[in-house]
């Protein structure tokens, strides 16, 4: 007899319905992250967007982000930071890649990057 076919890690933008997942991140990648109504307000804005891996129902590995550039450009700002945890190597080597310059750590072992505003990605 052949075993059903495991179901492969797909990758998607999540929406308000995705709710209980983002909650279920939340808890178990940074307790206290976020709470609820953050969460719905962010799903909920179109410059905002959180992508997720995920193995059936299970988030695997996630990515967020808004059009922060832009705004800071809009109010005249010259550059923003971004943080990582120091073990993410992923995102510390994406950060690097795009040219974030170390600039500190944050508690709880976290990189932060700056990155100018007018840097081209």
């Amino acid at each position: 007899m052949e075993k059903p076919a495991k179901e492969a890690c797909r990758c998607r933008r999540l929406r308000k319905a995705d709710i209980e997942s983002v909650m279920a991140m939340n808890r178990d990648y940074r307790e206290g992250f976020i709470c609820r109504e953050q969460a719905l307000a962010f799903l909920g804005d179109e410059g905002c967007w959180l992508f997720a891996a995920m193995l059936e129902q299970t988030v695997i590995g996630f990515a967020y982000g808004y059009a922060l550039r832009e705004a800071c450009r809009e109010e005249g700002f010259c550059r923003f930071f971004l943080t990582a945890y120091r073990n993410n190597e992923g995102a510390n080597a994406l950060y690097r890649k795009l040219g974030g310059q170390v600039s500190g750590e944050s508690r709880g072992g976290d990189i932060v990057y700056h990155f100018p505003v007018d840097a081209a990605f």
